[in-house]
């Protein structure tokens, strides 16, 4: 059986796939914690809002705002695939009108935004949170800090968030 051969490029490659999955896995995790922490926050101050006629103070900078929507959502085809089974077993239009039935649903969103940057400490105190040291959360804020100004894609301005049913 022949010796394969090296490749210096395949190794470089490989390196990178390492580079690139530690990066991801890291910050995804991060991510991660930062999401769950935002959809539960974001399910109390929903209840919040829903419950009381609350606002946040006039000089706090903050801007928060349930609102509803209305709209359809098609049928599971499981379902109507086992109705069509159960009253018509021949009839191909059938399925399809049952597939295609849709409900009422009202959707709940949260809007927000902050008129001001938040400081450092508050960011610090949130990482540290989401279970990082005071070191690492000092250090994650820092690289985090100008990041977004160099990711395309970061978008200024309010934030709706769907909130979780």
């Amino acid at each position: 059986m022949p010796k394969p051969r090296t490749s210096r490029k395949l190794a470089d490659l490989t390196e990178q796939m390492v580079g690139y999955r530690r990066v991801y896995t890291t910050y995804n995790r991060l991510a991660n914690r930062a999401k769950r922490r935002l959809d539960e926050t974001a399910t109390g101050v929903g209840r919040m809002l829903n419950e009381r006629d609350l606002v946040p103070p006039e000089d706090s900078g903050l801007i928060i705002r349930l609102w509803h929507e209305d709209t359809k959502k098609a049928r599971g085809m499981k379902r109507g695939i086992r109705e069509f089974s159960q009253k018509h077993s021949k009839y191909g239009k059938i399925l399809q009108g049952m597939i295609d039935k849709s409900r009422d649903v009202q959707r709940d969103h949260l809007t927000f935004d902050y008129e001001y940057e938040l400081c450092e400490e508050d960011c610090v105190k949130l990482l540290m949170e989401m279970g990082l040291s005071e070191e690492r959360a000092l250090a994650v804020y820092s690289v985090s800090e100008g990041l977004g100004d160099d990711l395309e894609g970061f978008r200024e301005g309010p934030y709706d968030i769907l909130l979780p049913r």
